[in-house]
């Protein structure tokens, strides 16, 4: 689909969508963000969808955050939501974002050395130990 003609749909929607009763609810049901889930009517599910899909032609606009776009759920969301997002960001590729970076096999250096740096040590106290024992 051509973007105009999404961008159109989405105008459209925005005129047609209910307001009144769209309200949703973002909670953590148990002690960690693998147990959240979304509660909300009909009209708050709508409405949340078409901010998504805003959020596809938005412009990065957030501080220094370049990949930032802006997400208005401030009018659907429930006062007792327990989860809140920080921002919302739009990237072209997710493989880029999320490389891993060079700093994984350093970090297996730095473990192994200090890995090594308990061996001699508890081998010097060992030796050390038994020199006071027998003298």
């Amino acid at each position: 689909m051509e973007r105009e003609r999404i961008a159109s749909i989405i105008a459209e929607l925005e005129c047609i969508l209910p307001v009144e009763n769209a309200k949703v609810l973002f909670t953590q049901y148990g002690g960690g963000p693998d147990e959240s889930k979304i509660v909300a009517t009909e009209n708050g599910y709508l409405r949340l969808g078409l901010e998504f899909l805003k959020a596809a032609f938005a412009p990065h606009s957030i501080g220094n955050m370049p990949s930032a776009v802006e997400v208005k759920l401030e009018s659907i969301l429930s006062e007792e939501s327990t989860i809140s997002f920080d921002w919302f960001e739009r990237v072209d590729s997710l493989d880029q974002r999320f490389k891993p970076t060079n700093t994984t096999p350093f970090l297996g250096y730095v473990a192994a050395l200090v890995f090594g740096l308990l061996i001699v040590m508890t081998v010097v106290g060992f030796v050390t130990t038994i020199r006071w024992l027998f003298t």
